[in-house]
């Protein structure tokens, strides 16, 4: 390359719009604190019923879509001090830490994280994911209780509760069983 080769007048235009995508890029950490203030001042209720009505009709998501973006941007305003600022995406995975564990978590995202060919950090939101899911606990996943059985019997209905560990029909024919025998001998008595 000559000295006095001319600039690339494309190289100003770079710069400019790397200036708007590192503003914009905390513009979602803007919306989501304006959503949760909506949401917590109940001011939705100016013009909607509740906050999933008011939602869907003024801003055309999903309620789930609103407060993943929410706890998306109180993830990054909670970690913003720690020098680069998390993007959207990289913020919803960092969602899934609990908020008093997020710094130290995006303190070893930033350690671990890979570098690119000219080596810089390259930070992306599986990687965010990945180390969230080894460092937060692992939530327990919600037995569904069974639904409990109803029999017609003459003079009444019988109930018979399950448990998530029923296995066997046998089992609880018997105890539905018992239970008629039972309800026999006390209108008896």
């Amino acid at each position: 390359m000559s000295l006095f080769a001319k600039p690339d007048p494309r190289t100003d235009r770079l710069r400019e719009l790397e200036l708007v995508l590192e503003k914009t890029q905390s513009y979602f950490v803007a919306a989501a604190e304006a959503l949760a203030e909506i949401r917590d001042q109940r001011l939705y209720r100016l013009t909607h019923n509740n906050f999933a009505d008011y939602i869907r009709e003024r801003w055309h998501m999903t309620v789930g879509r609103a407060y993943q973006l929410i706890a998306a941007g109180a993830a990054a305003a909670n970690v913003q001090h720690a020098g680069q600022m998390p993007n959207a995406r990289q913020a919803e995975a960092l969602a899934g830490a609990p908020p008093a564990k997020q710094p130290e978590v995006w303190a070893e995202i930033l350690s671990t994280a890979p570098t690119n060919a000219a080596g810089a950090k390259k930070i992306t939101a599986e990687h965010v994911a990945a180390v969230v899911a080894k460092v937060s606990p692992k939530r327990k996943k919600k037995t569904r209780r069974p639904k409990p059985i109803r029999v017609k019997v003459p003079g009444g209905i019988i109930i018979i509760e399950r448990r998530a560990d029923d296995t066997s029909p046998e089992r609880m024919l018997i105890e539905a069983l018992d239970k008629l025998r039972n309800s026999f001998h006390t209108k008896a008595a």
